[in-house]
């Protein structure tokens, strides 16, 4: 009887450890235990696991943009510039409360550039306690521009809508924090005759940038479709247009918005000297003055037809 044996009632755990190679036929089921608890971990945590750590991005402010606001125009009521030199204790309050309501979130309440919306502001929000480091001066008709105008370097906004009154009153109440230099008659004088604040200003509408895309952008389809209607099939001018050019419907397009030159000689000149800026090929150069003329009436009938 062969006495060695092949198969064992139960395991001798004094044998395995005797002669731990009796285990490496289980390495593969752990190995492959291991692989599939990891695969399962990692499916589960796809998004957050990473394995470098970039640091923070902050978004492009040149992406960014604040749209015009939707402003109905009119006839800003004029002032009495007597109020310039002499404020009224009524104007310098009024002027305390527009501030406190439009720039004290940046300049502070008292003026020291610390308000809550300026802290994350580059530059700071400019400090009325101090008299350096104005970018337009510190005379009242700086600050009367810096408030038509704005700093747009600075993150300053403009504030053009307010009647001349109240950007005044704003003024006066600035020039209660600190020592501002004297107003004189001949700086009165200026300022109404570069603002005409006591003429009353006409201030046209204002529509938001978005709207004037869409605006313009129906125009042109409208535009395109009409050119689309036309049938130039017959007409020597829009075939040579067609041949010599990449996109003849832009080219009549620019031409209804820009308008074409005076004179023959003057459209053959700024179509052979830079036929790619006008959407042409630079084959048109050398077509005789005679075709250029036919193109150019065609254009010259286009424009005088839909630029109205």
């Amino acid at each position: 009887m062969n006495s060695n044996k092949k198969f064992e009632d139960e395991i001798q755990f004094t044998e395995l450890v005797k002669s731990p190679l009796r285990l490496f036929g289980w390495v593969y089921l752990l190995f492959i235990g291991v692989l599939l608890v990891t695969g399962i971990y990692f499916v589960k945590n796809l998004d957050s696991i990473n394995y470098n750590e970039s640091p923070q991005t902050l978004n492009d402010s040149l992406g960014l943009y604040e749209d015009k606001p939707l402003i109905k125009g009119g006839v800003m009521p004029s002032m009495d510039l007597g109020l310039i030199k002499n404020p009224t204790d009524e104007l310098i309050a009024k002027g305390k409360e527009q501030y406190n309501t439009l720039c004290a979130t940046c300049h502070g309440t008292n003026g020291d550039g610390e308000g809550i919306a300026g802290a994350a502001l580059n530059p700071k929000p400019r400090n009325f306690l101090k008299m350096e480091g104005w970018t337009f001066g510190t005379k009242f008709i700086d600050l009367y521009k810096t408030l038509q105008e704005g700093i747009i370097k600075n993150g300053m906004s403009a504030y053009e809508y307010l009647p001349p009154e109240e950007r005044t009153g704003i003024i006066h109440y600035v020039r209660t924090f600190a020592d501002y230099p004297e107003i004189t008659d001949q700086e009165v004088e200026q300022i109404d005759e570069t603002y005409k604040i006591s003429s009353g200003v006409t201030k046209p509408n204002q529509i938001p940038v978005a709207k004037a895309i869409k605006i313009i952008s129906e125009e042109t389809d409208d535009l395109v479709n009409k050119l689309n209607a036309e049938d130039y099939s017959n007409d020597p001018g829009a075939i040579l247009l067609d041949k010599y050019s990449r996109a003849p419907q832009n080219v009549m397009l620019a031409v209804i918005e820009n308008g074409v030159p005076n004179t023959l000689d003057e459209f053959i000149k700024s179509i052979t000297s830079q036929p790619d800026s006008f959407g042409l090929k630079s084959s048109i150069i050398r077509l005789p003055r005679e075709d250029h003329e036919v193109i150019y009436k065609f254009l010259k009938n286009i424009n005088s037809k839909y630029s109205s």
